[in-house]
Order: structure tokens, then C-alpha cells, then sequence
């Protein structure tokens, strides 16, 4: 895909631009919305370019961190205005200003309110759920069936049907969110259609193999065309590596897996194919308590299954002495907390002399984890 200059959304007469809008998004037949915790954005391009593929115009729209406009296969950066999410300024005028027949856009999981509210906007056709897991406690619920069950209040507002996809290899997890899904679909029949997406047992273990398994079945329930996936599972693939950085330091960015189901089977995955001894190095946000907690819990599991592979553990960030004291005694004597960015060196220099490999973890977006990245070079 073509790369180009930033779209700027912007409002020329708001009363018009809204009118126009919604006279536009009644006349659009495929109307798609990507949602849940974890693989939306990857979820999201993927349709979109199977779309395309098939020889549909379609407008895409990732959310996020570093949020982009697809327009026809050229990714157009999208400028927030303040760095704010504003669901109107971003929709609206991205949708008035291209011309498609299929639309594909993410709805971030910021609260209940707004992921409603989108609903309202783009009364999506059809939605896709990668996966609904433990995460965003903070804004969405205090448990999964707290969270699961506001992902539900979002078909309440619909006045049309709406066929929903969703799909989990995590058995333990299905079983938690699936039913409370179909109690839903069974509540407003005239609604929801739901769709339960197996996920073939060959890729149960292989992270993010969800997303693609939804997407070609979506595809293929949608338009009767079967996607050769193979392409896709060797593009997964080529991304789940462990990286090297500029002084040959190998380690696996897994700070930005932000739920403990998520980061444990990527834990495994990588795990299971080196018997190198690790580091651990963690962020843990102050404005994040919901998810350090959920970190913290799994700290026994981690040391079950790899403390014997652990050989220091650095944690930074506001939280990080309150998580220390979740580790054992044994895996305490190993491990640093309150750790600030002057200590980046002393932690990358220790990795290289050991020939270490380091995972990340807990949280990605902050200073401290930036200037890591930066000097390991990845």
C-alpha cells in the first residue's frame, strides 16, 4: 500500500457536513465495524484489503496510537487535532470526503459510551470481534463479564440487523464471553445474527491467527469466495520473531500486548521456541492500575512456568514497587523496582554481557519505554 500526506479532518459548515454525512452512510450497503480488545487495528486492514482484493471501493479506518485513513489501498496518517479522540471529527469528514461502496472502521474500546455511540454513527451491517479479553478495566468493567456484557449494550441501539462475527481460542475465555454474546442474540433476534468462528486446532497456539481466521471466514460467509490463507499466516508469522537490535541485543516487544491471556500465549509462543534465559523488563503507568493489576496476578504463573529461565527483572514506572511485592522472595532477590531511565544502560550492557534475551511488558506508551526501544534500536 501507497503511503501519503496526513488527512486532516475538518468541518466546513458542521449542520451541512452532518446532513451530508448521514444522507451518505444510509447509501453505503457494507458498512463494517471491527471491535473488542486486542487485533482490531490488524483486523481491520486485513478485511479491507481482502475487500479490495474482490474488487470492492472500500474506506478504512484504524484507531489508536497511530491512527490512519485507507482510502483505496493508499494509508493516509490521520491528524488529531490536541491528540484527542473525537469521534465526530474523525468519522464525519473521512466519510464525506471519499467516495466507496464498503466501509471498514474500528471502534476503539475507550468506554461504553463512545463505543455506543459509534454504533449510532455508522450503524454498522456487520461487526467483527477478534477477541473480547481482560483489558481496559479501567474505563469497560472490573471482570470479563462486566466487559463482555458492555461490548453487548452496543447492539441494543441499533434499529437495524447486524450479523456479528466473533472468534477466541482461548477456551477459558470463550466459554466466559460466548454465552453472554448469544444471550444477547437470543434476546434481540430481530437484530443480532450471531456467529461463533472456529478456530482450526493447527493455529490455537499461533498469536493473532484469529484475526486472519475471521477475516477469510467473514469473506467467505459474506461474499461465497474462499481466502487462500497462507499468505497471510507466513506475514503473521514473519512478524512474531525475536528481534535483534543495533548492538545485537535480541528481545520480543511484548510491552504492547496490553492483556495477561494475550501476553501469556505470547510468552509461549516465543518461549517454546528458544531455551534462552530471559529478562524482564516492565512499565507500570500510574493512570493504568487496572491493568498492572491484571499483570500482577499473573506473576505466579510466570514464575511457575519460566522462573528458572528469569535472570533479573527490572520494573519502572509509579506502580512498579507495589508489583515487586507480588513476586516471591526468591524471584524478588532478582529482581530491581522503581527503576528509571538512567538505569537503561545498565540493563541493555547486562543483556549483551549475558547474551540475554529481553521481553517487555505491561505498558508501551511512556517515556521510560521509549528511550529503551530507541537505544536498543528496535
Amino acid at each position: 500500500m501507497e503511503t501519503v500526506k496526513e488527512f486532516v479532518p475538518r468541518f466546513d459548515n458542521r449542520l451541512r457536513d452532518v446532513r451530508e454525512f448521514k444522507q451518505k452512510i444510509e447509501k453505503v450497503p457494507l458498512r463494517i465495524v471491527v471491535e473488542g480488545t486486542r487485533g482490531k487495528s490488524s483486523t481491520t486492514m486485513m478485511v479491507a484489503e481482502m475487500m479490495r482484493n474482490l474488487g470492492r471501493k472500500t474506506l478504512a479506518k484504524v484507531t489508536g496510537e497511530n491512527p490512519i485513513i485507507i482510502a483505496g489501498g493508499i494509508v493516509m496518517p490521520l491528524y488529531r487535532f490536541h491528540d484527542s479522540v473525537l469521534l465526530d471529527y474523525e468519522t464525519i469528514p473521512g466519510v464525506n470526503t471519499f467516495e466507496f461502496d464498503s466501509l471498514v472502521f474500528e471502534n476503539q474500546a475507550i468506554s461504553p459510551y463512545t463505543m455506543q455511540y459509534f454504533h449510532k454513527v455508522i450503524d454498522p451491517t456487520h461487526v467483527l470481534i477478534p477477541n473480547i479479553r481482560l483489558d481496559h478495566v479501567e474505563s469497560l468493567g472490573s471482570d470479563l463479564t462486566e466487559i463482555t456484557e458492555n461490548f453487548c449494550h452496543n447492539y441494543y441501539v441499533h434499529k437495524s440487523r447486524v450479523e456479528v462475527y466473533y472468534v477466541e481460542p482461548i477456551k477459558t475465555v470463550h466459554d466466559m464471553v460466548y454465552p453472554l454474546l448469544r444471550e444477547t442474540a437470543e434476546d434481540i433476534p430481530d437484530i443480532v445474527t450471531l456467529h461463533d468462528v472456529p478456530v482450526p486446532l493447527q493455529y490455537r497456539n499461533l498469536p493473532g491467527a484469529e484475526n486472519i481466521i475471521l477475516s477469510s471466514f467473514f469473506i467467505k460467509h459474506l461474499f461465497g469466495v474462499s481466502i487462500d490463507e497462507t499468505k497471510y499466516m507466513q506475514r503473521l508469522e514473519h512478524n512474531l520473531v525475536i528481534r535483534t537490535g543495533t548492538d545485537g541485543i535480541r528481545y520480543a516487544n511484548l510491552a504492547k500486548v496490553n492483556d495477561p491471556s494475550s501476553f501469556m500465549a505470547m510468552m509461549h509462543y516465543f518461549l517454546g521456541r528458544t531455551d534462552d534465559e530471559i529478562i524482564l523488563v516492565g512499565f507500570f503507568r500510574k493512570d493504568r492500575a487496572g491493568r498492572n493489576h491484571l499483570f500482577e496476578m499473573i506473576f505466579p504463573d510466570i514464575e511457575r512456568l519460566y522462573g528458572s529461565r528469569i535472570r533479573k527483572i527490572w520494573l519502572a514506572g509509579h506502580a512498579s514497587k507495589h508489583a515487586f511485592k507480588k513476586f516471591s522472595p526468591q524471584m524478588q532477590e532478582k529482581t530491581y523496582y522503581w527503576v528509571d531511565r538512567e538505569s537503561i544502560d545498565s540493563i541493555l550492557a547486562y543483556a549483551k554481557k549475558h547474551n540475554l534475551l529481553i521481553i517487555t511488558m505491561v505498558n508501551r506508551v511512556n517515556n521510560f519505554m521509549d528511550e529503551f526501544y530507541e537505544k536498543m534500536g528496535g
